[in-house]
């Protein structure tokens, strides 16, 4: 089983795309299926194959491989993979510096996005919530991150991060955030 046999997949007529869906799905287990063809077929431009391919890895998901498919598929511009990524963090990036850095362009275009991905940046701020009070490193992590982002998105995601920020602060006074206390201008 090759990429060779997932061409007819890519092709432009709608009735041989859906034969090789239902071919494949019914005739292949999780032995034909690794990692790396999963991942090809999420990857693709095409709606379909991707559909396809997160069907396929949800019927076949192995624990052993959930780092790499996060890792692959983080980078894939599509919302809709972007978000399927959101489900593996926890279980897979949880309490790494190696991961979270090499996640770190993934997390900076979720957050980043305007008037998109909405629930992918909410599950995404909430898991970097939670590595800010593993220890100062990742404090420091999040607060680099959040620094970038301050003053270039929605004022209303700005309060959020804000928020972060200062609690991170508050917890490692040490880290660096780009945040000032206003004095409450009282007027008579």
């Amino acid at each position: 089983f090759r990429f060779d046999s997932l061409k007819i997949l890519f092709t432009e007529w709608e009735d041989s795309r859906n034969f090789g869906f239902n071919y494949f799905d019914e005739h292949f287990d999780e032995n034909q299926w690794d990692p790396g063809l999963i991942i090809f077929l999420c990857d693709s431009i095409f709606p379909e194959v991707q559909d396809f391919g997160t069907h396929v890895l949800g019927k076949y998901f192995k624990d052993e491989h959930g780092e790499k498919y996060l890792l692959a598929l983080s980078e894939h511009p599509d919302p809709i993979i972007q978000l399927y990524c959101t489900n593996y963090l926890d279980r897979y990036a949880h309490a790494s510096m190696e991961k979270l850095n090499r996640l770190r362009d993934y997390f900076e275009r979720i957050l980043h996005s305007v008037n998109v991905k909405r629930v992918a940046k909410l599950r995404v701020f909430h898991f970097l919530k939670k590595q800010s009070l593993l220890g100062v490193e990742y404090g420091k992590y999040v607060a680099d991150l959040l620094n970038h982002l301050i003053g270039s998105i929605a004022v209303s995601e700005n309060e959020r991060y804000v928020e972060l920020l200062y609690a991170i602060k508050m917890k490692y006074p040490d880290v660096e955030a780009d945040i000032q206390e206003v004095p409450l201008e009282i007027r008579d």
